[in-house]
């Protein structure tokens, strides 16, 4: 099924793209969980087509413990920007907008 503009598209398992925007927001995550992840990877996500692309990824940060990660990625750029974030979600939490 296509993806709608505007509307969010089904939870996909993680491509190269998302590990990649979350080894790009991770720094700025740890600074603002004040913490830093000895691992931090991208295990699903869901996209929506705006201005560019948001990303909603699910990242496990331990086996017990994963972070949900809110970026946007605009049109014609490389530098995702990170919007929101949920931290300590146990893993059998779905992906939810927030």
């Amino acid at each position: 099924m296509p993806m709608l503009c505007g509307g969010w598209g089904q939870t996909k398992d993680a491509d190269d793209l998302t590990h990649r925007i979350v080894a790009q927001v991770k720094p700025e995550l740890e600074r603002k969980l004040n913490r830093e992840f000895e691992q931090l990877s991208a295990v699903s996500y869901k996209s929506q087509i705006v201005n560019g692309t948001n990303y909603l990824i699910k990242a496990k940060a331990s086996d017990d413990e994963h972070v949900h990660i809110r970026v946007h990625l605009p049109i014609r750029s490389e530098e995702a920007s990170l919007v929101n974030h949920k931290d300590k979600v146990p893993p059998s939490d779905e992906l939810e907008v927030f």
